[in-house]
């Protein structure tokens, strides 16, 4: 195991409760009895999430749809915005908002021919993929990390189809064809100093080295490529560059978990919110996600979580922020595409 993986882990696992691996996830539970009678797991699995747009309303459905379920199952539920089935929802976030009549049918289609149709906003798509972890984590029941989303990962777009080895990319028809899963499976980069330099068949990917994936044989040759390769951009993501930025996409992880771990799961509420009223909100109700919750440890405050789904800035009610997804520009007011978390009188 490399050391920058092994401090990478540690530092992950420092503020992450109880965890259990499932495919290629991380579940983060708030509730210690997760399996039930007969060994089966005792939580409802909602994808609701990882099917939702950028929108308000379709996550204030997806929230209610997987608390209702909950409680008719007498458990927890999971909430997960990206796993390998998906685009990745950092680049999701960043494509044009298109009503569909399936869900991702513009982000399948963008994948499908290599990234090129659709202009992807990466900076707008890790803003609101900033904003989205905060309203996830702040739920109660279990949060699934898919890996590389800690670190803002986009999806992959323009693997090479003689590169791919999902067996989807190679068994669909002219009027069913996918490019498959590949491009949220690329190999994670753990170092940006091992940079790979470009490669012949295409001088967008890596070759001769893996961002930390892979180490050198000891006769000194050359490591082996990657089973999916990496493009020459995921040095900006590497695990390393953002464990030593305070402000990275990983490091909004670990404060939020911790928060999580020290202030909301003690509380042993693992089933249930209270809507913000509206009239909070006034005019922009319906372009705000707003819910509460008890917390422990913070005095006498109420948890609240709040994200501004629309375009103009909104008053945030009477109380303290003790985390947000982007600096605020202006005091008790929460910009576009941003998330807080307050401590409400």
């Amino acid at each position: 195991m490399h050391d920058i993986y092994r401090e990478w882990n540690a530092v992950f696992n420092e503020y992450r409760p109880a965890r259990f691996a499932v495919g290629e996830a991380w579940v983060i539970p708030e509730h210690q009895h997760l399996y039930a009678r007969e060994g089966e797991l005792g939580q409802v699995f909602n994808f609701e999430f990882a099917k939702a747009n950028w929108n308000a309303a379709a996550f204030k459905v997806a929230i209610e749809d997987g608390i209702r379920s909950a409680h008719d199952a007498e458990s927890t539920t999971t909430w997960v915005m990206s796993n390998h089935d998906v685009v990745r929802h950092a680049s999701r976030y960043g494509l044009p908002l298109v009503p569909t009549t399936g869900y991702h049918e513009l982000p399948n289609d963008w994948l499908l021919r290599d990234g090129t149709t659709y202009i992807e906003d990466r900076d707008l798509g890790a803003r609101r993929a900033r904003a989205a972890i905060l309203m996830e984590l702040g739920l109660p029941g279990s949060v699934y990390v898919y890996q590389g989303e800690e670190l803002g990962l986009p999806e992959v777009a323009n693997i090479p189809w003689n590169h791919l080895e999902d067996p989807i990319a190679f068994h669909t028809d002219h009027a069913g064809a996918q490019k498959g899963r590949d491009g949220c499976r690329v190999p994670l980069p753990w170092r940006a100093d091992d940079e790979p330099r470009p490669a012949d068949w295409d001088p967008l990917f890596g070759t001769g080295a893996s961002f930390g994936f892979s180490d050198a044989p000891a006769d000194g040759s050359a490591p082996a490529d990657p089973h999916l390769p990496q493009p020459l951009w995921y040095k900006q993501y590497a695990a390393d560059k953002q464990m030593a930025d305070d402000t990275s996409m990983f490091n909004l992880y670990r404060q939020a978990m911790q928060f999580r771990q020290e202030h909301l799961t003690p509380s042993d509420d693992t089933d249930d919110i209270t809507w913000l009223p509206g009239t909070d909100f006034n005019a922009h109700n319906a372009e705000v996600v707003a819910y509460t919750r008890p917390c422990t440890g913070e005095g006498d405050g109420t948890f609240a979580c709040i994200v501004n789904f629309g375009p103009d800035p909104i008053d945030l009610p009477a109380g303290t922020v003790v985390l947000s997804s982007e600096p605020l520009d202006e005091p008790h007011k929460l910009s576009a595409d941003t998330a807080v978390w307050m401590l409400l009188p």
